[in-house]
C-alpha cells in the first residue's frame, strides 16, 4: 500500500487510540473520549478504487461502545447506525446497534435487526 495510504490510516488511528486511553480515566478526563472518537471518524475517510478499508471496522463502533457504557442509549443507536453507514455488516456494530435498540425498549426493531445478525454470522 502507498506511503499517503499508510499515512491515512495513521492519522485516524492516533485520535482513535488517544480515546481509548481517555477512558480509563476518571471525570472529564474520561468523557475526552468522545472528542478523540469523533476525530477518529472525521478522518476515517472511505475506501477508494477497491482498496479494503484500512481498519476492519467503523470508528463508530467505539463511540457507540463509549455512549452504551455511560448509558446514553439514544446517542449510542444514532452512531452505531452512521457506522453501519460506513461498514453495512460488521458483526460488533451490527451488535451494539441491536443492544442499544433493546434498552431503548424498541423490541420490534431489535427482532429485525436480529435476523439480520444472524444472516451476517452464517
Amino acid at each position: 500500500l502507498g506511503d499517503v495510504y499508510k499515512r491515512q490510516t495513521l492519522t485516524m488511528m492516533v485520535p482513535e487510540l488517544r480515546g481509548m486511553l481517555a477512558e480509563m480515566e476518571k471525570g472529564a478526563m474520561k468523557r475526552a473520549a468522545m472528542t478523540w472518537y469523533q476525530s477518529a471518524i472525521d478522518r476515517q475517510g472511505r475506501p477508494v478504487n477497491l482498496l479494503p478499508p484500512t481498519v476492519d471496522y467503523p470508528m463508530e463502533l467505539r463511540l457507540g461502545d463509549f455512549h452504551m457504557s455511560q448509558n446514553e442509549f439514544e446517542k449510542a443507536e444514532a452512531v452505531y447506525k452512521k457506522g453501519l453507514a460506513v461498514r453495512p455488516n460488521h458483526l460488533k456494530t451490527l451488535k451494539g446497534y441491536h443492544q442499544a435498540l433493546v434498552k431503548l425498549g424498541r423490541k420490534d426493531s431489535a427482532a429485525v435487526l436480529e435476523k439480520r445478525i444472524k444472516a451476517v454470522q452464517r
